[in-house]
């Protein structure tokens, strides 16, 4: 996989400023995703919320160090079952007009994940909280109570240990109650100056920042996508610092001198999943050894990139007990495959794999035919993105579809929308796949942490064992930056955060 994962990588381009930006304190971005989303509820993938945690502000952060401390709000603490919190605002955290920030704000903000209008991907992490999902009369989530104009709590089903990371998360940053799409107002450390024809964004600090930990006094961001613009535009003194380059096109040579590249431990993962309505799939065993298969390309050179460790777990490591990534990997050799299903495969159809665009290399693609060829299947490959590949998705138009996925916060919550039986693969997906989610649930509450994840992995184990979903690689997200910045640590981040980048 020497590519960029759709969704996933994050490769940083950064250049010599020319003196006009060195003057005005400007760092000029660009990123590969559509465009900058100033909603909340409408952000699609980490570009998106990376940049949305310039525009705006949670009520609380993860800091540098990994420790929750204030965001909006100044304080806050949990009753003595841990089933609500209430939160203390800011008296001096204002919007980029000047206004106080209020428990309305807040609770408006929240809220509209759950509208029956809202585009939200992410409103399940925080409703897997909340007490209720319903809403009141007024659009306000029922799970939440304004006390006062600085108060506001939230209720949920139990005590919930990732609760405090969910909302740390800025896709769940706090706009204004009457956000309106046309004029964004937001609450972080950088404000709207304009938007050109070209998506071109420019920000600002803004005057009412509640803090002032970013270096730079403006950050202009552009949206480019393929490889050779976002190079001429790093060349040219366009742009300073690029997310979303596709890591498959990108090579030693386009290093440029006084650059350097950093590997920072991420929750991304990659996995093959396998539809459940495919005949052959049924087939515990035969699912079993298509894994083997898998497993066997795992351990070629042309397969994983250096910035690629090899995953034998669903679950990426630093979120479960030692224990639960305790396994010996099964590989088997094509022949073996061959040998041992040729029955079966004398009547076997061509299976279908879908690997989102810049995914695989020629080289890993062509490993990946070899592979399948000498195994005895004939395999059909379609590469997609946009549109098309979201249409598969939703219809299930695949035997097996490799999947790149960030994790939204440490835990194992962050990732099991892949498995929800209301989620991303629900088309493909065995009943028995919703039987495992719904008891992995009952661990969700459970207040002490070890015996918690023991419940997680108990559940996991049995799912992973199903075959359904094959472990690929947990990559480590390479960062490519001029040796005259500063960059924060990412381990366990699923972006960097740019309101830490700084010259040295």
């Amino acid at each position: 996989m020497k590519n960029s994962i759709l969704a996933i990588f994050t490769v940083l381009l950064i250049t010599e400023l020319p003196v006009s930006a060195k003057e005005l304190n400007l760092l000029k971005l660009s990123t590969s995703t559509a465009s900058f989303e100033f909603d909340p509820t409408r952000g699609v993938g980490y570009q998106q919320y990376v940049l949305l945690s310039l525009f705006c502000d949670s009520l609380i952060e993860i800091s540098e160090a990994g420790q929750i401390v204030s965001g909006i709000a100044q304080s806050w603490k949990s009753d003595a079952g841990g089933t609500s919190y209430t939160f203390t605002l800011n008296p001096n955290a204002k919007f980029h007009d000047g206004r106080q920030i209020l428990a309305s704000d807040v609770a408006a903000s929240l809220s509209r994940h759950f509208l029956p209008t809202s585009p939200s991907i992410v409103k399940s992490y925080l409703g897997a909280a909340l007490k209720s999902e319903i809403l009141n009369s007024d659009g306000i989530l029922s799970s939440i109570t304004i006390k006062s104009k600085s108060e506001v709590t939230i209720h949920l089903r139990g005590p919930y240990e990732p609760f405090l990371k969910i909302l740390a998360n800025s896709a769940f940053c706090i706009i204004p109650a009457d956000f309106d799409s046309n004029r964004p107002i937001g609450s972080g450390q950088f404000e709207l100056v304009n938007k050109s024809p070209d998506k071109t964004v420019l920000l600002k600090r803004s005057v009412y920042a509640r803090q002032k930990s970013s270096a730079f006094e403006q950050i202009s961001v552009k949206f480019l996508k393929e490889k050779a613009d976002i190079l001429n535009a790093f060349k040219n003194d366009q742009i300073d610092f690029a997310m979303g380059l596709p890591f498959s096109e990108f090579n030693d040579s386009d290093i440029l001198t006084g650059t350097a590249i950093q590997n920072t431990k991420s929750l991304s993962i990659t996995s093959v999943f396998l539809n459940s309505h495919t005949e052959h799939f049924k087939d515990r065993e035969f699912r079993h050894d298509i894994a083997g298969l898998f497993s066997t390309m795992k351990k070629d050179p042309r397969f994983l990139s250096k910035v690629d460790e090899v995953q034998t777990t669903f679950l990426p490591k630093g979120i479960m007990l030692p224990s639960y990534y305790q396994r010996s990997p099964y590989s088997l050799p094509a022949a073996t495959f061959k040998h041992k299903w040729s029955k079966v495969l004398a009547s076997a159809k061509s299976l279908h794999l879908v690997l989102p665009m810049g995914f695989f290399n020629e080289q890993a693609q062509a490993l990946i035919r070899e592979t399948f060829s000498l195994a005895g299947l004939s395999l059909n490959i379609s590469i997609l993105k946009g549109m098309p590949l979201a249409e598969s998705i939703k219809n299930g138009d695949y035997d097996m579809i490799i999947i790149p996925y960030a994790g939204m916060y440490p835990d194992p919550d962050g990732f099991l929308d892949l498995i929800r039986p209301d989620g991303l693969l629900k088309a493909s997906m065995s009943k028995s796949d919703g039987v495992f989610f719904d008891n992995m649930a009952k661990s969700r509450f459970i207040l002490d942490r070890t015996a918690r994840l023991q419940g997680y992995e108990v559940e996991l184990r049995a799912f992973e064992e199903e075959c359904y979903q094959i472990p690929l690689a947990q990559q480590s997200l390479p960062v490519l930056y001029r040796t005259s910045l500063d960059l924060p640590d990412t381990t366990f981040r699923f972006h960097v955060d740019l309101l830490r980048v700084r010259p040295r």
